[in-house]
């Protein structure tokens, strides 16, 4: 699977910023617009959802489609919002689109009732309910940029091991409820 270099930027990490969900919201609407009743739903992902956590200071947003055969004409309208189409940038089943301006945008458009729907959902649900997760997560994003990790791809990495028992708390959790 190829991966674009220019997915590989420079990463660095800020305190939480409580405009990030207004900047949400205003990315959400031109979206909503473009797409119309192509995308089912539009959720904030990712540490800028979550308040109080330390982020990278990009938005996240997750797209979901009911159907992936839409997803091309979907692709198109994001890029003529200004977006720069990634591929699926190492994640199947997922397409990822990024605008860099002044705000700092990624897009993910997946099928709406896909794992990597849920999985974001819910990780970004616990994170929002259980302040040591995201103590503890933003303490090992910081770990990770004091050791000298300033680009994407080798900070996604060196989260990965984090991240999937991060899914199997929240998935344990879900469970419970």
């Amino acid at each position: 699977m190829q991966i674009s270099p220019r997915l590989d930027e420079s990463v660095h990490l800020v305190s939480y910023d409580s405009q990030w969900p207004l900047l949400f919201k205003n990315e959400a609407k031109q979206l909503i617009h473009a797409l119309g009743t192509r995308a089912i739903q539009i959720e904030h992902i990712g540490s800028t959802a979550v308040p109080g956590l330390t982020s990278k200071p990009v938005i996240d947003i997750l797209i979901g489609l009911l159907q992936m055969d839409s997803l091309e004409e979907v692709a198109l309208a994001i890029t003529e919002l200004g977006f720069e189409d990634m591929g699926e940038a190492g994640i199947p089943g997922r397409r990822h689109l990024r605008k860099r301006c002044h705000i700092a945008v990624n897009v993910h458009v997946v099928q709406i009732d896909s794992n990597l729907w849920q999985n974001n959902i819910l990780i970004r649900d616990y994170l929002r309910t259980h302040s040591e997760a995201a103590i503890s997560y933003s303490r090992h994003k910081q770990t990770i940029i004091s050791s000298g990790t300033n680009k994407l791809l080798a900070y996604s990495k060196q989260k990965t091991d984090f991240m999937q028992d991060l899914l199997r708390q929240a998935q344990n959790w879900a469970a419970s409820k």
